[in-house]
């Protein structure tokens, strides 16, 4: 069976800096057929493709998640962190997510 319009697809994933730094590896399941639930140009690679494909794609920015907004950088002060967080670890409150 190809990948079509409407055909549910899952996928394995590695992501890489360019200079090859992994950055995220994973599994996904997605709705094929232009939903924008994967980045279109990783949907335009598998249209077409048959279970088992595999492939290389390199995103510029444009093609991933656009170029970094720093309106939505936070700084805050460490004073604020509750107790026990620790680099590495996250904290998730109300419209903040810190992840380092």
């Amino acid at each position: 069976m190809n990948i079509t319009k409407d055909a549910a697809v899952t996928i394995t994933y590695k992501v890489t800096s360019p200079q090859g730094k992994p950055l995220d590896a994973g599994d996904m399941a997605y709705l094929h057929g232009g939903y924008e639930n994967i980045f279109p140009k990783v949907e335009a690679a598998l249209d077409g493709q048959a279970v088992g494909y595999s492939t290389t794609l390199q995103l510029s920015v444009e093609d991933a998640f656009g170029p970094r907004d720093e309106s939505l950088v936070r700084t805050i002060p460490k004073s604020e962190f509750p107790p026990g967080v620790k680099v590495g670890g996250q904290l998730v409150g109300p419209d903040l997510f810190i992840n380092h």
